[in-house]
């Protein structure tokens, strides 16, 4: 969708395109593979489309409980799960990282919109681990990915 508004006289003249805000990509995410856990399908979408342009593969799961079941089958560079899901939430989800594979608990970033509960502030408080604070962003999702992966590597 693009919208074009012409500039008031004695303006800058148009570019003629309007900035593609994905466009600019992020090289630390291409070829990567991202598991994506989330319950919102809007959500789900957004980061499967947005990671995929972004040129990372990306595998979606609907809950933690089938994420899990992705995990068994594959390996991935980073794992995205929201904290409040069905079945299996993202804090359950990191409890089972922890105990059957801790190999892949600095892969493990977190999103949330509920942030001033305060159940989630004590659980995230001292973790390593990345947040992504809903609403999301495009260059947030971009810079704490990287910054994952970054830490990955230190």
């Amino acid at each position: 969708f693009v919208m074009r508004i012409p500039c008031a006289e004695g303006g800058p003249e148009p570019s003629g395109v309007a900035p593609d805000p994905v466009a600019a990509g992020d090289p630390a995410l291409r070829g990567r593979t991202i598991l994506v856990a989330e319950d919102e399908p809007l959500v789900r979408e957004f980061l499967t489309r947005l990671l995929g342009l972004e040129g990372a593969e990306v595998v979606a799961a609907c809950d933690g409980a089938e994420a899990w079941e992705k995990l068994a089958h594959a390996d991935f560079d980073l794992v995205i799960a929201d904290l409040r899901m069905p079945r299996l939430d993202g804090q359950e989800l990191y409890v089972k990282f922890a105990v059957e594979r801790p190999d892949l608990l600095r892969r493990l970033v977190f999103s949330s919109g509920e942030l001033a509960r305060e159940e989630s502030l004590s659980f995230l408080r001292g973790l390593p681990n990345r947040l992504l604070a809903k609403p999301l962003q495009v260059e947030t999702v971009r810079h704490v990915l990287r910054r994952a992966l970054d830490a990955l590597v230190s």
